[in-house]
């Protein structure tokens, strides 16, 4: 099943996508990055993947955080270098406040960032944005495996 939207800011799950033979049910991604190229690339990337669907997007850290709270996804993609907050910030806010939604850190910057920043602020996976498109399906899928 392959869930294609054009719509940009959708709260509900199509009922033609309800459910997923990959995990019962539409795992919902957020993505935050401060590029709309890099963020229909993602999100053609993403829906990709029988079952996915985008839930939200955000153009900076402040607004990846707000929309985390309000749509409660069951992934977040993250930009490192991003407006109001970066992307390591945005991970310690929100595990700080209890919420332990699977993030993936999607960078330029993957080669500068040490492994202990990325554990000190709870993001599960880094992939480097110079990765091939597969790098990152396997990561989604991985961590939607195990967060179900």
């Amino acid at each position: 099943m392959r869930c294609a939207t054009s719509v940009r800011w959708r709260t509900e799950v199509p009922s033609s996508a309800r459910l997923s033979p990959l995990w019962g049910t539409v795992p919902r991604i957020l993505i935050a990055d401060d590029s709309a190229g890099m963020r229909r690339y993602l999100r053609r990337v993403i829906e990709s993947i029988p079952g996915c669907w985008i839930c939200g997007e955000a153009v900076d850290g402040v607004e990846a955080v707000n929309k985390t709270r309000e749509l409660v996804p069951d992934l977040i993609i993250l930009d490192l270098s991003m407006p109001r907050m970066n992307g390591l910030d945005v991970a310690h806010v929100l595990r700080t406040s209890g919420i332990q939604i699977p993030i993936i850190l999607f960078t330029l910057h993957a080669s500068v960032i040490s492994s202990s920043q990325v554990s000190a602020v709870g993001i599960d996976a880094v992939v480097p944005k110079i990765a091939d498109e597969a790098s990152l399906v396997s990561q989604v899928e991985r961590l939607l495996a195990v967060a179900s």
